[in-house]
C-alpha cells in the first residue's frame, strides 16, 4: 500500500511538472520559429537581406535575453512570495522587475542605435550587407525596450504558474509579427526595411499585453506605484539573483 501511494504521488508530481512545462516548451519553440520564418521570408528577396536580418535578429534577441534576466531574479522571488501568500511583496517585486527591464531596454536602445555601425564593422561583413544590417539594427533596437519588458512580464507570469498565459503572450506576439511582415513583404512595395519597421509594432503589442495581464491577474494586481519609483533594496535583491543569469545568457 505504501509503495502504491508513493507511486501515485510521484505520478501526480510528474503530471504537475508537465502541466507547467509544456507551455514553456512551446513558447521556446515559437521564439525560434518566429526568427526562422522571418529570416526565411526575407530570403525570398535575396541573400543580402537574409544575411542582414539574420544578424539583426540574433543580436536583438541575444542582448534582450541578457537584460531581461531581471525577470529571472524576480521570478524566483515572486514564486517564493506567492507561496508565502504575501500579495503586496509580489506586486512590489513584479513592479521593480519592470522598472529594471524598462531601464535596461532604454540602455539597449541608446547603445544599439548608436553603435550599430561599429557592431556590423566588427562582424567583417561585405559592404552591401553591412549597410543593410546597420539600418536593420537601428530599426530593431528602437523597439527593443518593448521586447525586454514583454520578456520580464512573461517571466513573472511563469513564476506564478501561469505558463499558458506566458505562451499566449509570446506566441501571439510572434504570429502578429510574422503576419505583418508577410503582408508587407509580399503584398506591398514597402521593402524589407519597411516590413521590419512595421513588424516591430508586434513587440509593442506584446509589451502592453504582458503589462495588462499582470495588472488584471489576481495573483499580481500590478499598480503604477509598484513600478515607480525605484526601490533600491528590492532592486538590489532582484539583481543579486539576476546578474549571474544575465552573465550566463551573455
Amino acid at each position: 500500500m505504501e509503495r502504491e501511494s508513493l507511486g501515485l504521488m510521484e505520478r501526480h508530481r510528474l503530471g504537475q511538472i508537465w502541466h507547467l512545462s509544456w507551455p514553456v516548451i512551446l513558447e521556446m519553440i515559437s521564439l525560434l520559429a518566429g526568427g526562422f520564418f522571418l529570416t526565411a521570408m526575407v530570403g525570398q528577396f535575396g541573400a543580402v537581406g537574409q544575411a542582414a536580418v539574420g544578424l539583426t535578429m540574433t543580436l536583438q534577441f541575444a542582448t534582450a535575453l541578457v537584460v531581461s534576466a531581471a525577470g529571472t531574479g524576480a521570478g524566483v522571488l515572486v514564486a517564493r512570495e506567492v507561496g508565502a501568500r504575501h500579495p503586496e511583496k509580489v506586486r512590489e517585486l513584479a513592479g521593480q522587475a519592470l522598472f529594471l527591464g524598462i531601464a535596461g531596454g532604454v540602455v539597449l536602445l541608446l547603445g544599439g542605435t548608436t553603435l550599430a555601425a561599429s557592431v556590423v564593422s566588427a562582424a567583417g561583413l561585405t559592404m552591401d550587407v553591412r549597410l543593410l544590417a546597420q539600418e536593420f539594427i537601428q530599426i530593431s533596437f528602437t523597439f527593443i525596450p518593448f521586447l525586454v519588458v514583454m520578456q520580464v512580464c512573461v517571466a513573472v507570469l511563469r513564476s506564478i504558474g501561469k505558463t499558458k498565459l506566458s505562451l499566449f503572450v509570446t506566441a501571439s506576439n510572434n504570429l502578429l509579427m510574422l503576419a505583418i511582415a508577410a503582408y508587407l513583404l509580399f503584398y506591398t512595395p514597402s521593402g524589407v526595411s519597411g516590413a521590419l519597421l512595421l513588424a516591430s509594432i508586434a513587440q509593442v503589442y506584446g509589451c502592453f499585453l504582458g503589462i495588462f495581464l499582470l495588472t488584471r491577474h489576481w495573483a499580481v494586481g500590478l499598480r503604477f506605484k509598484d513600478v515607480y519609483p525605484l526601490r533600491v533594496p528590492v532592486a538590489r535583491q532582484i539583481l543579486h539573483i539576476s546578474l549571474p543569469a544575465a552573465m550566463e545568457q551573455g
